[in-house]
């Protein structure tokens, strides 16, 4: 009975370090440079007149693959 608590404490004495070591000492990242600098590339506004339930908002010219495409919506 003694060796089993023994053995449990030492289990549970394990996990402890084991969380308290990823806690306090985080594995370093890694930094990631961006391929380029960012910049506005174009822009594309829309309606969707009056009473419409709907707005679809095609994509701006010049759009390329991997680029971020940031939407405002406006509701009057």
């Amino acid at each position: 009975m003694k060796r089993n608590l023994f053995f449990l404490n030492l289990l549970k004495a394990a996990i402890c370090l084991i969380l308290a070591s990823t806690l306090f000492f985080p594995t370093p990242r890694s930094v990631v440079k961006a391929a380029s600098t960012i910049s506005l590339r174009s822009i594309k506004t829309g309606t969707n007149g009056t009473g419409s339930a709907s707005l679809i908002l095609a994509t701006p010219t010049g759009t390329q693959l991997g680029d971020v495409l940031i939407a405002q919506v406006v509701v009057n």
